[in-house]
Protein backbone atom coordinates (compact mmCIF):
# COMPACT_ATOMS: atom_id res chain seq x y z
CA UNK A 1 0.00 0.00 0.00
CA UNK A 2 1.19 3.70 -1.05
CA UNK A 3 0.50 6.18 1.50
CA UNK A 4 1.61 10.15 1.91
CA UNK A 5 5.11 10.21 3.56
CA UNK A 6 3.97 12.74 6.54
CA UNK A 7 7.84 14.43 7.34
CA UNK A 8 8.94 15.16 3.50
CA UNK A 9 9.46 18.65 4.34
CA UNK A 10 12.15 17.39 6.93
CA UNK A 11 13.79 15.00 4.04
CA UNK A 12 13.49 17.99 1.25
CA UNK A 13 15.54 20.02 3.73
CA UNK A 14 18.59 17.49 4.86
CA UNK A 15 19.41 16.73 0.95
CA UNK A 16 18.79 20.29 0.11
CA UNK A 17 17.05 19.70 -2.73
CA UNK A 18 13.58 21.10 -4.77
CA UNK A 19 9.87 19.64 -2.82
CA UNK A 20 8.85 19.22 -6.31
CA UNK A 21 11.78 16.80 -7.44
CA UNK A 22 11.03 14.62 -4.95
CA UNK A 23 8.33 11.86 -5.48
CA UNK A 24 5.31 12.32 -3.29
CA UNK A 25 4.77 8.48 -2.55
CA UNK A 26 7.38 5.77 -0.97
CA UNK A 27 6.87 2.76 -0.05
CA UNK A 28 5.88 1.59 3.33
CA UNK A 29 9.38 0.07 4.56
CA UNK A 30 11.19 2.78 2.41
CA UNK A 31 9.20 5.67 4.03
CA UNK A 32 9.84 4.47 7.65
CA UNK A 33 13.58 3.76 6.66
CA UNK A 34 13.80 6.87 5.78
CA UNK A 35 12.59 8.70 8.46
CA UNK A 36 14.17 6.57 11.23
CA UNK A 37 17.64 7.45 10.11
CA UNK A 38 17.73 10.62 8.26
CA UNK A 39 15.13 12.63 9.70
CA UNK A 40 16.57 15.91 11.15
CA UNK A 41 14.38 14.96 14.10
CA UNK A 42 15.55 11.74 15.72
CA UNK A 43 13.11 12.17 18.44
CA UNK A 44 10.46 12.49 16.24
CA UNK A 45 8.36 9.34 14.00
CA UNK A 46 6.11 8.90 11.96
CA UNK A 47 2.82 7.85 13.32
CA UNK A 48 0.29 5.71 10.80
CA UNK A 49 -3.46 7.48 11.12
CA UNK A 50 -6.77 6.71 9.53
CA UNK A 51 -8.86 9.57 7.93
CA UNK A 52 -12.19 8.74 8.67
CA UNK A 53 -14.72 9.54 5.73
CA UNK A 54 -17.38 11.29 7.62
CA UNK A 55 -14.37 13.62 9.03
CA UNK A 56 -13.58 16.74 6.85
CA UNK A 57 -10.16 16.84 7.08
CA UNK A 58 -7.43 14.72 8.71
CA UNK A 59 -6.46 13.73 12.09
CA UNK A 60 -3.85 15.44 13.45
CA UNK A 61 -0.21 13.93 13.88
CA UNK A 62 2.92 14.40 16.67
CA UNK A 63 6.03 12.80 16.98
CA UNK A 64 7.73 12.42 20.67
CA UNK A 65 8.25 14.48 22.89
CA UNK A 66 10.98 17.42 22.00
CA UNK A 67 14.54 17.74 23.02
CA UNK A 68 14.99 20.19 25.61
CA UNK A 69 17.69 22.50 24.96
CA UNK A 70 19.98 23.16 28.71
CA UNK A 71 21.63 26.63 28.75
CA UNK A 72 24.25 27.39 31.51
CA UNK A 73 22.64 30.66 32.28
CA UNK A 74 20.18 33.84 31.31
CA UNK A 75 23.30 35.55 29.54
CA UNK A 76 23.42 32.61 27.15
CA UNK A 77 19.92 32.86 26.66
CA UNK A 78 20.01 36.27 25.90
CA UNK A 79 22.45 35.79 23.23
CA UNK A 80 20.43 33.13 21.97
CA UNK A 81 17.32 34.88 21.54
CA UNK A 82 19.77 37.73 19.62
CA UNK A 83 20.73 35.12 17.25
CA UNK A 84 17.22 33.82 17.01
CA UNK A 85 15.52 37.62 16.17
CA UNK A 86 18.46 38.48 13.44
CA UNK A 87 16.98 34.60 11.68
CA UNK A 88 13.20 35.82 12.13
CA UNK A 89 13.91 39.51 10.79
CA UNK A 90 16.08 38.05 7.55
CA UNK A 91 13.46 35.70 7.04
CA UNK A 92 10.37 38.45 7.39
CA UNK A 93 12.54 40.83 4.90
CA UNK A 94 12.87 37.97 2.63
CA UNK A 95 9.19 35.84 2.30
CA UNK A 96 6.19 36.64 1.74
CA UNK A 97 3.14 35.78 3.56
CA UNK A 98 1.07 33.72 0.62
CA UNK A 99 -2.09 31.85 1.04
CA UNK A 100 -3.16 32.62 -2.96
CA UNK A 101 -0.30 30.86 -4.52
CA UNK A 102 -1.75 26.85 -2.66
CA UNK A 103 -4.94 28.03 -3.43
CA UNK A 104 -4.29 28.39 -7.05
CA UNK A 105 -2.36 25.16 -7.11
CA UNK A 106 -4.70 23.39 -5.59
CA UNK A 107 -7.81 25.00 -8.22
CA UNK A 108 -5.01 24.06 -10.96
CA UNK A 109 -4.99 20.53 -9.87
CA UNK A 110 -8.73 20.22 -9.41
CA UNK A 111 -8.82 21.18 -13.31
CA UNK A 112 -6.53 18.96 -14.51
CA UNK A 113 -8.36 16.04 -12.85
CA UNK A 114 -11.20 16.99 -14.96
CA UNK A 115 -13.76 18.46 -12.03
CA UNK A 116 -14.25 15.65 -10.09
CA UNK A 117 -16.14 16.21 -6.48
CA UNK A 118 -14.03 18.94 -4.67
CA UNK A 119 -14.53 17.19 -1.43
CA UNK A 120 -12.94 13.34 -2.83
CA UNK A 121 -9.94 15.27 -4.18
CA UNK A 122 -9.06 17.34 -1.34
CA UNK A 123 -8.78 14.10 0.44
CA UNK A 124 -6.15 13.02 -2.14
CA UNK A 125 -4.67 16.37 -2.54
CA UNK A 126 -0.93 16.43 -1.84
CA UNK A 127 -0.20 20.21 -0.74
CA UNK A 128 3.13 21.03 -1.70
CA UNK A 129 4.98 23.23 -0.14
CA UNK A 130 7.03 25.75 -1.98
CA UNK A 131 9.40 28.91 -0.83
CA UNK A 132 6.92 31.08 -3.37
CA UNK A 133 3.58 30.54 -1.63
CA UNK A 134 4.64 30.29 1.63
CA UNK A 135 2.11 30.31 4.54
CA UNK A 136 2.10 29.41 8.08
CA UNK A 137 3.68 26.06 7.34
CA UNK A 138 6.40 26.71 4.82
CA UNK A 139 7.64 29.70 6.89
CA UNK A 140 7.43 27.71 10.06
CA UNK A 141 9.47 24.87 8.26
CA UNK A 142 12.18 27.50 7.07
CA UNK A 143 12.65 28.47 10.11
CA UNK A 144 13.25 25.49 11.89
CA UNK A 145 15.92 24.80 8.89
CA UNK A 146 17.35 28.40 9.51
CA UNK A 147 17.52 28.06 13.15
CA UNK A 148 19.27 24.92 13.11
CA UNK A 149 22.35 26.49 11.37
CA UNK A 150 23.00 27.64 14.77
CA UNK A 151 23.91 24.28 16.26
CA UNK A 152 27.87 24.91 15.84
CA UNK A 153 26.87 27.61 18.59
CA UNK A 154 24.55 26.33 20.28
CA UNK A 155 24.96 22.30 20.60
CA UNK A 156 21.87 21.00 20.52
CA UNK A 157 19.21 23.18 19.00
CA UNK A 158 19.14 20.95 15.99
CA UNK A 159 17.53 19.01 17.98
CA UNK A 160 15.52 21.20 20.18
CA UNK A 161 13.97 23.43 17.31
CA UNK A 162 10.87 22.10 16.39
CA UNK A 163 7.31 22.74 14.48
CA UNK A 164 4.18 23.07 17.13
CA UNK A 165 0.84 22.96 16.00
CA UNK A 166 -1.84 25.53 17.33
CA UNK A 167 -5.42 25.44 17.89
CA UNK A 168 -6.84 29.32 17.19
CA UNK A 169 -9.79 30.96 18.61
CA UNK A 170 -10.61 28.87 21.63
CA UNK A 171 -12.42 27.93 25.40
CA UNK A 172 -9.62 27.45 27.22
CA UNK A 173 -11.41 26.04 29.76
CA UNK A 174 -13.13 23.54 27.31
CA UNK A 175 -10.27 22.61 25.00
CA UNK A 176 -7.55 21.48 27.56
CA UNK A 177 -8.10 20.93 31.05
CA UNK A 178 -5.05 20.59 33.73
CA UNK A 179 -4.93 16.94 34.14
CA UNK A 180 -5.12 16.27 30.21
CA UNK A 181 -1.20 15.73 28.60
CA UNK A 182 -2.43 15.53 25.23
CA UNK A 183 -5.00 17.48 22.56
CA UNK A 184 -8.06 15.74 21.24
CA UNK A 185 -7.71 14.97 18.19
CA UNK A 186 -11.47 14.67 17.43
CA UNK A 187 -11.89 18.78 18.26
CA UNK A 188 -8.43 19.77 16.93
CA UNK A 189 -8.25 21.25 13.76
CA UNK A 190 -4.73 22.36 13.62
CA UNK A 191 -5.25 25.91 11.32
CA UNK A 192 -2.15 27.03 12.50
CA UNK A 193 1.80 26.32 13.02
CA UNK A 194 4.43 27.96 15.38
CA UNK A 195 8.11 27.14 15.52
CA UNK A 196 9.05 25.96 19.59
CA UNK A 197 12.38 25.22 21.13
CA UNK A 198 12.06 24.07 24.74
CA UNK A 199 14.87 24.77 26.76
CA UNK A 200 16.41 24.89 30.82
CA UNK A 201 18.27 26.94 33.12
CA UNK A 202 18.68 24.84 35.93
CA UNK A 203 15.92 23.96 37.32
CA UNK A 204 13.94 26.58 35.28
CA UNK A 205 11.58 25.83 32.48
CA UNK A 206 11.13 27.53 29.24
CA UNK A 207 9.93 27.52 25.62
CA UNK A 208 10.59 30.13 23.14
CA UNK A 209 7.65 30.48 20.07
CA UNK A 210 8.65 31.97 16.82
CA UNK A 211 6.00 33.20 14.64
CA UNK A 212 6.10 34.68 11.36
CA UNK A 213 2.56 33.61 10.19
CA UNK A 214 1.85 36.29 12.22
CA UNK A 215 4.33 38.58 11.13
CA UNK A 216 5.69 38.92 15.00
CA UNK A 217 9.67 40.41 14.50
CA UNK A 218 10.93 38.82 17.63
CA UNK A 219 10.85 35.48 19.85
CA UNK A 220 8.90 35.36 22.61
CA UNK A 221 10.06 33.70 25.52
CA UNK A 222 7.70 32.17 28.28
CA UNK A 223 8.71 30.89 31.61
CA UNK A 224 7.03 27.95 33.43
CA UNK A 225 7.65 30.62 36.36
CA UNK A 226 6.54 33.63 34.83
CA UNK A 227 9.51 35.50 35.67
CA UNK A 228 12.11 36.98 34.22
CA UNK A 229 13.10 36.78 30.99
CA UNK A 230 9.40 36.12 29.73
CA UNK A 231 8.44 38.61 27.34
CA UNK A 232 4.75 39.60 29.06
CA UNK A 233 2.61 41.41 26.90
CA UNK A 234 4.01 43.24 23.82
CA UNK A 235 2.68 44.52 20.99
CA UNK A 236 3.47 42.89 17.44
CA UNK A 237 2.61 45.64 15.16
CA UNK A 238 0.52 48.36 15.58
CA UNK A 239 -1.47 51.06 12.74
CA UNK A 240 -4.25 54.26 13.43
CA UNK A 241 -7.10 51.60 12.87
CA UNK A 242 -5.76 48.22 15.23
CA UNK A 243 -4.24 48.08 18.20
CA UNK A 244 -3.27 44.51 18.91
CA UNK A 245 -0.79 43.25 21.92
CA UNK A 246 -0.11 39.83 22.37
CA UNK A 247 0.93 37.65 25.78
CA UNK A 248 2.38 34.00 25.99
CA UNK A 249 2.23 32.45 29.27
CA UNK A 250 3.13 28.76 30.37
CA UNK A 251 0.09 26.19 30.57
CA UNK A 252 -0.44 24.60 33.87
CA UNK A 253 -0.13 21.17 32.08
CA UNK A 254 3.18 21.74 30.72
CA UNK A 255 2.19 21.05 27.52
CA UNK A 256 1.03 24.38 26.34
CA UNK A 257 1.72 27.52 25.91
CA UNK A 258 -1.22 29.66 26.06
CA UNK A 259 -1.72 32.92 23.50
CA UNK A 260 -3.51 35.71 24.37
CA UNK A 261 -4.63 38.63 22.31
CA UNK A 262 -6.35 42.10 22.38
CA UNK A 263 -7.49 43.76 19.65
CA UNK A 264 -8.81 47.26 19.85
CA UNK A 265 -10.20 49.00 17.00
CA UNK A 266 -11.45 52.59 17.92
CA UNK A 267 -13.41 52.18 20.72
CA UNK A 268 -14.11 47.74 20.10
CA UNK A 269 -11.47 45.64 22.04
CA UNK A 270 -12.04 41.86 21.30
CA UNK A 271 -10.11 39.29 23.27
CA UNK A 272 -9.28 35.64 22.19
CA UNK A 273 -7.40 32.91 22.92
CA UNK A 274 -4.98 30.18 21.20
CA UNK A 275 -3.17 27.01 22.62
CA UNK A 276 0.44 25.86 21.52
CA UNK A 277 1.22 22.62 21.86
CA UNK A 278 4.41 22.07 22.88
CA UNK A 279 4.25 18.72 24.72
CA UNK A 280 5.27 16.90 21.08
CA UNK A 281 6.64 17.66 17.95
CA UNK A 282 3.92 18.38 15.09
CA UNK A 283 4.77 16.04 12.31
CA UNK A 284 1.83 16.51 9.76
CA UNK A 285 1.97 20.51 9.09
CA UNK A 286 1.21 19.99 5.25
CA UNK A 287 -1.25 17.30 5.50
CA UNK A 288 -3.56 19.04 8.42
CA UNK A 289 -2.67 22.52 8.56
CA UNK A 290 -1.60 23.27 5.02
CA UNK A 291 -4.24 21.33 3.60
CA UNK A 292 -6.61 23.03 6.13
CA UNK A 293 -5.02 26.20 4.79
CA UNK A 294 -6.79 25.67 1.04
CA UNK A 295 -10.07 26.35 2.36
CA UNK A 296 -10.18 29.28 4.27
CA UNK A 297 -12.01 31.52 2.39
CA UNK A 298 -9.61 34.56 3.26
CA UNK A 299 -6.51 34.91 0.99
CA UNK A 300 -3.57 37.44 1.21
CA UNK A 301 -0.15 37.87 -0.18
CA UNK A 302 1.50 40.45 1.78
CA UNK A 303 4.76 41.77 1.94
CA UNK A 304 6.63 42.55 5.15
CA UNK A 305 9.50 44.08 6.34
CA UNK A 306 11.92 42.55 8.74
CA UNK A 307 10.11 44.33 11.58
CA UNK A 308 6.68 42.48 10.78
CA UNK A 309 4.95 45.48 9.68
CA UNK A 310 3.20 45.35 6.03
CA UNK A 311 4.45 47.24 3.48
CA UNK A 312 2.81 45.85 0.89
CA UNK A 313 0.16 43.27 -0.84
CA UNK A 314 -3.90 42.63 -1.77
CA UNK A 315 -6.07 40.06 0.17
CA UNK A 316 -9.88 39.18 -0.58
CA UNK A 317 -12.60 36.88 0.04
CA UNK A 318 -13.69 33.91 -1.71
CA UNK A 319 -16.97 35.16 -2.88
CA UNK A 320 -18.72 34.29 -6.34
CA UNK A 321 -17.81 36.68 -9.13
CA UNK A 322 -20.10 39.50 -8.84
CA UNK A 323 -19.65 39.98 -5.54
CA UNK A 324 -16.15 39.39 -5.31
CA UNK A 325 -13.92 42.55 -4.43
CA UNK A 326 -9.37 42.55 -4.02
CA UNK A 327 -8.08 44.94 -1.66
CA UNK A 328 -4.53 46.62 -2.62
CA UNK A 329 -2.31 48.17 -0.08
CA UNK A 330 1.20 49.72 -0.78
CA UNK A 331 3.69 51.96 1.33
CA UNK A 332 3.25 55.69 0.27
CA UNK A 333 6.47 57.77 0.81
CA UNK A 334 6.01 58.99 3.92
CA UNK A 335 5.57 55.41 5.59
CA UNK A 336 1.77 55.98 5.36
CA UNK A 337 -0.24 52.03 4.51
CA UNK A 338 -2.68 52.78 1.53
CA UNK A 339 -5.61 50.84 0.98
CA UNK A 340 -7.71 50.29 -2.25
CA UNK A 341 -10.40 48.20 -2.41
CA UNK A 342 -12.04 47.26 -5.93
CA UNK A 343 -14.64 45.07 -7.16
CA UNK A 344 -13.07 41.83 -9.54
CA UNK A 345 -15.77 43.22 -12.08
CA UNK A 346 -14.12 46.50 -12.45
CA UNK A 347 -10.96 44.95 -11.89
CA UNK A 348 -10.95 43.09 -15.24
CA UNK A 349 -13.50 45.20 -17.36
CA UNK A 350 -11.14 48.13 -18.14
CA UNK A 351 -13.41 50.45 -16.02
CA UNK A 352 -10.73 51.65 -13.36
CA UNK A 353 -9.38 54.93 -14.04
CA UNK A 354 -5.48 56.11 -14.66
CA UNK A 355 -5.28 57.02 -10.98
CA UNK A 356 -6.67 53.74 -9.75
CA UNK A 357 -4.15 51.58 -11.83
CA UNK A 358 -1.69 53.46 -10.78
CA UNK A 359 -2.16 52.41 -6.72
CA UNK A 360 -1.98 48.66 -8.82
CA UNK A 361 0.99 49.55 -10.42
CA UNK A 362 2.71 50.91 -6.49
CA UNK A 363 1.51 47.84 -5.00
CA UNK A 364 2.60 45.30 -7.83
CA UNK A 365 6.58 47.26 -7.72
CA UNK A 366 6.24 46.83 -3.73
CA UNK A 367 5.83 43.21 -4.01
CA UNK A 368 9.10 42.66 -6.54
CA UNK A 369 6.42 41.49 -9.32
CA UNK A 370 6.72 42.75 -13.32
CA UNK A 371 2.74 42.11 -13.33
CA UNK A 372 -0.23 40.66 -11.02
CA UNK A 373 -2.12 40.29 -13.96
CA UNK A 374 -1.68 36.72 -13.89
CA UNK A 375 -2.72 35.89 -10.36
CA UNK A 376 -6.11 38.41 -11.06
CA UNK A 377 -7.04 36.36 -14.22
CA UNK A 378 -6.32 32.90 -12.61
CA UNK A 379 -8.07 33.87 -9.58
CA UNK A 380 -10.80 35.59 -11.20
CA UNK A 381 -11.21 32.61 -13.25
CA UNK A 382 -11.64 30.02 -9.52
CA UNK A 383 -14.08 32.72 -7.87
CA UNK A 384 -16.40 32.02 -11.37
CA UNK A 385 -16.30 28.58 -11.43
CA UNK A 386 -19.58 28.61 -9.11
CA UNK A 387 -19.38 24.47 -8.77
CA UNK A 388 -15.60 25.04 -6.97
CA UNK A 389 -16.42 28.14 -5.09
CA UNK A 390 -19.81 26.19 -3.78
CA UNK A 391 -18.21 22.98 -2.94
CA UNK A 392 -15.17 24.94 -1.40
CA UNK A 393 -17.02 26.98 0.54
CA UNK A 394 -19.37 24.17 2.04
CA UNK A 395 -16.07 21.96 3.04
CA UNK A 396 -15.25 25.06 4.78
CA UNK A 397 -18.38 25.49 7.00
CA UNK A 398 -18.29 21.48 7.61
CA UNK A 399 -14.90 21.99 9.52
CA UNK A 400 -16.06 24.74 11.33
CA UNK A 401 -19.20 23.21 12.02
CA UNK A 402 -18.08 19.62 12.84
CA UNK A 403 -14.61 20.58 14.50
CA UNK A 404 -14.01 23.93 15.71
CA UNK A 405 -17.12 24.22 16.99
CA UNK A 406 -16.35 21.56 19.57
CA UNK A 407 -13.06 23.83 20.63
Amino acid sequence: MLIQVTGLDYIVKYFKVKHDILLSFVGRRVKNLLLRNICHFPQSEYIDRSWPLDRPIPFPVWGKSPFILKLENEEILAELIADLERVIKNQLDKHDYNSVGNFLTFYEAWKKKKRPEVAKFYRKYQPPITPKHHTCVGLGLDLVTKCQQLQKKYPGIKKAVFPASCEEDISLHTYVRPSESNPDRNKSEKEHVVVALRFQIGKRLGAIIMDTGYHIAKPVVVMEDSCEPETGWFQPDATNAVNKWYKYEWHSSGNYVTWRSKTTKGEQTVEESALIYIGRVFRSTADTTERRNLLYPFKSWLKRDENGVIKAGFYFGLKIFEEASVTFLYTDPSSKQIRRKFSFKDLTSGALTADKMCDIDICTSQLRKDSLEPFIKEIVEAISDENFLSEVLTLNQRILDEISGDN
